[in-house]
């Protein structure tokens, strides 16, 4: 034990000089630093260079041979990236040193020159903190990552190709970031495994929110809030993760196209695209539950034709679908759908066109078409404890082949069970019509 307190009383001792040796810089308009970039060059690696309020010109590199410098806005700092004439001069804060943190600046019209980027902030570091931070009207993006372990939270990025661009960079965090008005995406991921990304607002992206333009494994998007002119989170790769998200606009809500991937307890609203869904989901084994979808005219939930052995669990679609588009559509094989609801759906509640579906205590109430469609494509559907209430048209309208219904009950449909392919009854309650009945009439 005595060994032990020593090790710690060394530990802080060494923290404790550590810090005492670092030096402080100040940069001020009034001099002798009149730039950034002049803090920078007279500190040593772990100083601080606090910068006083103020408007600056120029760029900043912060070399790798200064780790651990901490650059610190104090007030309203402001440093214009451009050349005299105007021009560009590259990125805006080059952080190249590791370790490094940077606090309270904002970077405006970055510009691209030669083979440098037009980024507000370019790091190529691992272990860099940057918060507190803004970008404004960069030629490229707010903030290229191109390192590990980077942080980035309480920030903001107006217009600019991207907000936040991970294109080499493993474990990035991205916290409380304000993200609007990108021309292509909100986030741009190429090549971030294990990225995570909370509590991020997408306002107004001109196309895409979150996207994966490469395959990219574990990602995490949570506690975001995101309205867009395209797709709002699309992720192409293995065990996803995306929770707790609000969608206010988009044209698609939530794609994921890989394994074991979990989107759970989202909400989403005015999905505006007729055919694409508030989840479209593929892979194998996927996880998607607690999901509300309402006043849309996309699908709530879609598992496309590449998914297997996928669970759909506790959602609800309300005010959802299209005239020709299902709440809940299954193109995937081997699915199960566990208690979710359709209410008052546009088009049919629930729409199965593949192998091998089970639905369990789902429930389809006032859909303008079928509660429950199973379709010429479905092979061996089970349907048990299901409920088809007031559908316009067939509460169960059956043309696969093997489907059965277990202890279901429809009632109050314009017809409560029709079939055209094969059909087991067992235990099945129905209040108009008998067993089977003809197919609706246009």
């Amino acid at each position: 034990m005595t060994i032990v307190r020593t090790t710690l009383a060394l530990t802080l001792a060494f923290a404790t000089s550590t810090t005492a040796l670092a030096k402080v810089v100040t940069v001020s308009t009034a001099g002798p630093l009149t730039t950034i970039q002049a803090g920078v060059d007279a500190a040593a690696a772990g100083d601080v260079v606090r910068v006083l309020a103020g408007v600056y010109s120029g760029k900043v590199n912060i070399p790798s041979s200064k780790p651990g410098l901490v650059l610190q806005g104090k007030g309203k700092v402001i440093l214009d990236a451009r050349a005299a004439d105007g021009g560009g001069l590259g990125a805006g804060i080059n952080v190249d040193a590791a370790d490094a943190v940077v606090k309270g600046i904002t970077v405006r019209n970055p510009a691209q020159f030669a083979s440098s980027t037009g980024d507000g902030f370019l790091v190529t570091a691992a272990r860099v903190v940057i918060t507190n931070c803004r970008v404004v009207h960069p030629q490229q993006d707010g903030f290229d990552v191109r390192a590990d372990d980077v942080v980035i939270q309480k920030c903001t990025v107006a217009s600019g190709d991207h907000g936040i661009r991970i294109s080499g960079g493993s474990r990035v965090r991205a916290f409380k970031c304000v993200l609007q008005q990108q021309s292509v995406a909100g986030v741009k991921l190429d090549d971030a495994p294990d990225v995570v990304l909370d509590r991020l607002t997408l306002v107004d992206g001109r196309i895409d929110g979150i996207r994966t333009f490469n395959p990219v494994d574990r990602v995490t998007v949570t506690r975001c809030t995101i309205r867009c002119s395209d797709t709002a989170i699309q992720i192409l790769g293995n065990e996803a993760v995306v929770t707790s998200n609000k969608i206010l606009l988009a044209e698609a809500g939530v794609v994921v196209l890989g394994a074991q991937a979990v989107v759970a307890g989202n909400r989403f609203e005015s999905l505006v695209t007729v055919g694409r869904g508030a989840i479209e989901i593929s892979g194998a084994n996927g996880l998607v539950e607690n999901n509300v979808c309402r006043d849309s005219n996309s699908n709530a939930v879609r598992v496309l034709g590449a998914g297997n052995a996928i669970t759909l669990r506790n959602n609800v679609a309300l005010r959802s679908g299209g005239p020709s588009q299902a709440c809940f559509r299954v193109e995937g094989t081997a699915t199960s759908i566990d208690r979710c609801r359709a209410i008052d759906a546009i088009g049919d509640g629930f729409s199965l066109a593949a192998t091998g579906t089970t639905l369990t205590e789902c429930v389809a109430t006032r859909s303008a078409r079928d509660g429950f469609n199973v379709s010429v494509f479905a092979n061996s559907a089970t349907l048990e404890r299901c409920v088809a209430t007031q559908c316009d048209g067939e509460g169960f309208g059956n043309s696969g082949t093997g489907t059965t219904l277990t202890k279901c009950v429809a009632k109050q449909n314009r017809i409560d069970v029709a079939n055209d392919g094969t059909l087991t009854l067992i235990a099945t309650k129905f209040t108009t019509g008998g067993d089977q009945t003809p197919p609706e009439v246009d």
